[in-house]
């Protein structure tokens, strides 16, 4: 159930069900191990309730890690062409030429992070919030306009 709240594929059920699991576990185990393991996950739900409830109900992440809530991609006003995010992507989903706004294909990305280490003029941003009006096509650098 974690896995897949942190995968955007949270339900509501998931608090409830964690708590009778892990109350189950807790009571009816013989064995120390099953009988503590649990209290690690009913804790965190209890101390963590805010952030499982941002996961499920707001699909969003607080922390901006879960790669699933987070959007990376060029800003068509910033970006200048320069290739060198195209050349450190490992998942070779970064499309552009020398002296076009470079765009993302989000499907493919990994959401790994190096174009943005790589990219001096700051064109690469990691964002949990809506993604701005982006390009659909290859477009010269200068030439995108806001509508």
């Amino acid at each position: 159930m974690y896995k897949e709240i942190t995968q955007a594929r949270g339900k509501t059920n998931f608090a409830s069900l964690t708590d009778e699991i892990g109350d189950a576990c807790t009571y009816n185990t013989l064995c120390t191990v099953g009988q503590e393991a649990p209290k690690a996950a009913l804790s965190a739900m209890k101390k963590f309730a805010s952030e499982f409830e941002a996961h499920i109900k707001k699909n969003k992440c607080p922390a901006e890690v879960c790669t699933a809530f987070v959007h990376i991609y060029i800003d068509p006003h910033t970006c200048t062409g320069c290739g060198e995010c195209m050349d450190v992507c490992p998942a070779e989903c970064i499309e552009g030429k020398p002296n076009f706004i470079h765009m993302i294909d989000e499907f493919d990305c990994t959401k790994c992070g190096k174009c943005i280490e790589v990219c001096e003029e700051e064109a690469i941003v990691k964002t949990a919030g809506k993604l701005p009006k982006l390009p659909n096509r290859l477009i010269k650098v200068g030439k995108f306009k806001k509508h």
